[in-house]
């Protein structure tokens, strides 16, 4: 789990705690007051305020429910079964097979990133290349090609997606600092 999704978590358990609280005891809503009149501050929270908190709360965690229900869950690899058992191909493992398979072909800088969901297997692909007119010319073949070749690799029922992006490589190879 991410840091942004923890923290969105800690945000919202701390919300439903003061919510709670606040209907428990009704009387925090009188000290809060008195603090804020002390502090000279003139904002009064007044019984409605529970009434919309609740309702917001409520809303909050209903969405929030239905998210984590329905959201996909992406898979660590994929699963190959026949009669004699079953092999597991790890997303790492298909990850090094493209940039393998792509450093045969000149491409340079190859960056792979897979999201491997339940029915569904997205390998997004950046590299670097010269750009000849050739290599130009058959990157659709090249991405066809690298699609089959981890189809037949995976063997699966997954829908398998493959996006190559290739960017020019940098002429200037020397690291030049500039002082200011």
């Amino acid at each position: 789990m991410g840091r942004i999704k923890k923290l969105l978590y800690l945000i919202l358990i701390l919300i439903n705690a003061l919510v709670v609280i606040v209907n428990t005891w009704p009387f925090i809503i009188d000290r809060i007051n008195g603090w804020l009149s002390y502090l000279n501050i003139d904002f009064e929270i007044e019984s409605k305020f529970l009434v919309y908190s609740s309702i917001f709360i409520l809303f909050i965690n209903l969405v929030l429910f239905l998210v984590i229900i329905f959201f996909p869950k992406q898979r660590k690899g994929v699963i190959l079964s026949n009669d004699l058992g079953e092999l597991v191909i790890s997303n790492e493992s298909i990850i090094s097979y493209v940039k393998t398979s792509l450093g045969e072909k000149n491409f340079t800088d190859v960056s792979v990133k897979i999201k491997n969901w339940r029915n569904k297997v997205t390998i997004n692909v950046e590299a670097k290349t010269n750009f000849f007119q050739k290599e130009f010319s058959n990157l659709e073949d090249s991405r066809l090609a690298l699609q089959k070749q981890v189809t037949d690799l995976l063997a699966s029922k997954k829908k398998i997606e493959v996006k190559l992006k290739i960017n020019r490589k940098s002429k200037n190879t020397s690291h030049k600092s500039r002082v200011v």
